[in-house]
């Protein structure tokens, strides 16, 4: 009679720990849909900056395209509606994948309705590329 009922205590044991896990698990997959990570197939990138009288477009050299794919690259997106102003005519694009890039020197960029934080230092990056190619920020 003993051992039934040690028998039944691991049993429920192990089904507490079974039911934490899915737990965790399902937890992890919202998470990771709400939160999805940067993911940039393409290796080549174009420049697009439309403002005012500047009117570029041009492909990146792989050296700039690989350091933003980098910056970009694995980091969490989220959705928000920040202050900054973000439109295509002021992006860097990947195949189909347009990162607009904030007018006003914030360091969010904006791929379709979701936002990525960039550090102060990556935003400096992103500039410098611009300001080689004529573009320039603030652009408000």
């Amino acid at each position: 009679m003993g051992e039934q009922i040690k028998s039944k205590g691991k049993v429920k044991k192990y089904q507490i720990i079974l039911a934490i896990l899915i737990i965790l698990v399902a937890i992890l997959l919202l998470l990771n849909s709400l939160f999805p990570k940067v993911n940039i197939p393409s290796i080549n990138a174009r420049l697009t900056y439309i403002y005012c009288e500047e009117n570029i477009s041009v492909n990146l050299t792989l050296d700039e395209s690989k350091l933003v794919r980098d910056m970009l690259q694995g980091k969490r997106q989220y959705k928000d509606e920040p202050s900054c102003g973000f439109n295509k005519n002021i992006s860097i694009s990947f195949g189909d994948m347009v990162f607009c890039i904030a007018y006003d020197e914030c360091n969010v960029v904006k791929l379709n309705d979701r936002c990525i934080s960039i550090s102060e230092e990556d935003r400096q990056k992103i500039d410098k590329i611009f300001e080689k190619y004529g573009g320039h920020f603030p652009a408000i």
